[in-house]
């Protein structure tokens, strides 16, 4: 395929992938001199005619979806039993090689941005009513400047079950199938919710949840197995975010997200947040909904549970004694033996404690600590506010430094206690610290569309400042400039501005008449007016001097843009005949007689209508004659016309019953 063209336009370069069903190759599209992704089909699917029209289809409806995180697909086509789609090159990497790439565990922020990009371009496909089928890392790319694209959206739908059969490999993978698929039910956008949760589990683990040595057992774990809660491999991952993930994944349709649309939402929040509230519910088979609970809440169960525990030892436990049936009967007040066992021990400690105090008995009956009201730390020093605590017998104890754009490196975010609250001598002040704000590089955005571009600051959070508009060579849309310029180290949310192409400003022009004009004179003017010299073509024409101009494709006094393609014909001058004897038509006995002189004139059709007759009437010793008479369109362009004589004559060239022009012509 190395040098293959096809479809007369895209030049195979070189290989750069395979799947299942097609091989990828970098191509030049020699029309619009560019790169892009050519996928041509495998051998064994091109005999499957039910497969093509499917394939087909799939591939031009996909061929409408415009949304920046979805690979376009350009063209579409055949070319000597070679099926191929031709797609947007995108330099970077696929998402699955990233993920393998990982050497830790991926943030929650990551996570949250990969995934909110992949549930945009669902929902775009979705409500164009579209699904994709085979959501998975393999089909997603990871772009050099951090976009996320999603490739094949509709094209596994054109894979029927006797198509599968010409592979060993199945299209799509088993690992991200949702149950529904493996058990060859009804398949819809909440499939691909599914196997979108699959891959939010694999960024969040760094493997997919159900392995197994063959597909079927794979498929089967997705049928009966329920996942491990990604937090008890990573355990970094934030609450909000598993409950997306467990919500996506889960069996039933009817129990994940039923749009993207809410996913999307779900994620708009836990990217300003990670820890944001997420409302989610799931459905019980033999029970009513109910609203799932905070996992915050634990610490508070397990305390009332210890608590209860206790009270239980207060309770009768049965203890051996045999009656008269020879069973146990007797109950035993278990509780009261070990309330007794607990006050000896009681004693015995405060004997020991009273031993080991009483060299120190001045402290033995201190007086009560002293109480403080608390004041505002936030926005002040920590190393200042810790100063100032120690003074009347506090501590203080930093649980979180976090970054801030807000608040300056070492400043205090929050406390606990809060302001105003009664703190007493000895007590511990929690606070969250700032490490200043997260500092970004600015990505490279010119030559970007500006829609790309604006998406590529919000995934490194940044923003579009002052947007300007400016006429340039560079397509509409793209951006020119941008200020700060790609590499400068910036906070977060710094705004950058843009200059965005207009595209060529186009300006008009008053075509004026190049009547009479050599090619020389006609270049200069059309360059000066900015218009361009179009095809020119020479004919013979006896009425227009030799190397003047005939007609323009463009009438004069017409506005044109600049740039405009002007055609030209030149003339030729008249066309020179030999002499030669003829017979003379008006002689009955038809001997030739002294030799008339043929002459050809090519005669022009610059009339207005569409079509009219052009009648040619030689004088020639005051006898009129019609030479030639015949119905032209105004396209015909010049006539030959060829007229005989002796001596000097006179011509009338007639459109339709009106004369245009009148020459003398002398036959020598």
């Amino acid at each position: 395929m190395i040098g293959r063209v096809l479809g007369n336009r895209y030049e195979i370069v070189e290989k750069i992938g395979e799947g299942g069903m097609a091989h990828v190759y970098r191509a030049k599209c020699n029309l619009l001199n560019r790169y892009v992704a050519v996928k041509v089909l495998r051998s064994e699917f091109v005999s499957d005619e039910e497969f093509l029209g499917k394939f087909e289809r799939e591939s031009q409806a996909a061929a409408s979806l415009s949304h920046p995180n979805i690979v376009n697909i350009y063209d579409v086509g055949t070319d000597d039993e070679i099926h191929y789609i031709v797609m947007e090159l995108v330099s970077g990497t696929t998402l699955k090689e990233y993920i393998k790439s990982q050497d830790v565990f991926m943030s929650s922020d990551d996570i949250i941005q990969i995934s909110k990009q992949v549930a945009l371009a669902m929902d775009h496909a979705h409500s164009n009513g579209i699904v994709h089928r085979d959501i998975k890392p393999h089909n997603i790319m990871l772009s050099e400047d951090g976009m996320i694209k999603v490739a094949d959206f509709g094209i596994a739908r054109a894979v029927s079950s006797s198509t599968i059969a010409h592979t060993n490999e199945a299209v799509g993978s088993v690992h991200y199938a949702p149950p529904e698929q493996a058990r060859g039910g009804y398949v819809d956008a909440r499939s691909d919710i599914y196997s979108f949760g699959i891959m939010m589990f694999e960024l969040a683990t760094g493997r997919v949840p159900f392995e197994g040595d063959t597909p079927i057992t794979v498929a089967l774990k997705h049928l009966k197995e329920q996942v491990v809660p990604p937090s008890l491999i990573n355990m970094k991952i934030s609450q909000s975010l598993e409950k997306v993930i467990l919500k996506c994944i889960q069996k039933e349709p009817g129990d994940r997200y039923q749009e993207a649309e809410e996913l999307v939402e779900d994620l708009g929040k836990l990217e300003s947040d990670p820890d944001a509230y997420i409302e989610i519910f799931f459905n019980d088979v033999n029970a009513p909904t109910m609203k799932m609970p905070n996992l915050d809440d634990y610490d508070d169960l397990s305390t009332k549970e210890a608590n209860m525990s206790n009270d239980y030892d207060d309770d009768y436990d049965e203890e051996d004694e045999d009656d008269d049936d020879g069973y146990n009967r007797r109950p035993v007040k278990r509780g009261r033996v070990k309330k007794r066992g607990l006050l000896v021990a009681i004693g015995a400690a405060l004997i020991l404690s009273l031993l080991i105090i009483v060299p120190f008995g001045s402290k033995l009956f201190k007086s009560e600590p002293q109480e403080y009201v608390m004041r505002d730390l936030v926005g002040h020093q920590f190393d200042t506010a810790d100063e100032m605590l120690k003074t009347i017998g506090l501590q203080i104890e930093v649980i979180d430094e976090i970054n801030s754009s807000e608040y300056q490196a070492g400043a205090i975010i929050s406390q606990d206690p809060k302001e105003s609250s009664k703190v007493k001598e000895g007590q511990i002040v929690r606070v969250k610290v700032s490490k200043g704000p997260v500092i970004v590089r600015i990505p490279n955005l010119t030559n970007k569309e500006f829609t790309d571009a604006t998406l590529v600051l919000e995934n490194n959070k940044l923003a579009v400042g002052n947007v300007e508009y400016k006429f340039d060579d560079l397509p509409k849309g793209l951006v020119i400039s941008q200020d700060p310029e790609s590499g400068t180290s910036v906070e977060e949310k710094t705004v950058v501005n843009l200059v965005v192409s207009q595209g060529v400003e186009i300006k008009t022009v008053i075509m004026p008449s190049l009547e009479r004009k050599n090619l020389d004179d006609l270049k200069q003017l059309l360059s000066t007016l900015k218009l361009n010299l179009g095809e020119v073509t020479e004919v013979f024409d006896p009425l227009v001097e030799e190397g003047l101009l005939i007609t323009q494709s463009i009438a004069p006094g017409t506005e044109v843009d600049e740039r405009t393609r002007v055609n030209v014909t030149m003339s030729k001058g008249p066309e020179t005949v030999e002499e030669t004897d003829v017979v003379n038509p008006e002689d009955p006995t038809d001997i030739p007689t002294t030799g008339q002189i043929e002459k050809v004139f090519y005669v022009p059709t610059e009339f207005t209508a569409a079509e009219e007759v052009v009648k040619v009437i030689k004088i020639e010793a005051g006898i009129s004659t019609v030479v030639y008479e015949q119905l032209h369109k105004n396209t015909d362009g010049h006539i030959k016309v060829v007229v005989k004589g002796n001596g000097s004559a006179k011509l009338n060239i007639y459109y339709g019953d009106v004369i245009m022009h009148t020459m003398d012509v002398v036959f020598e």
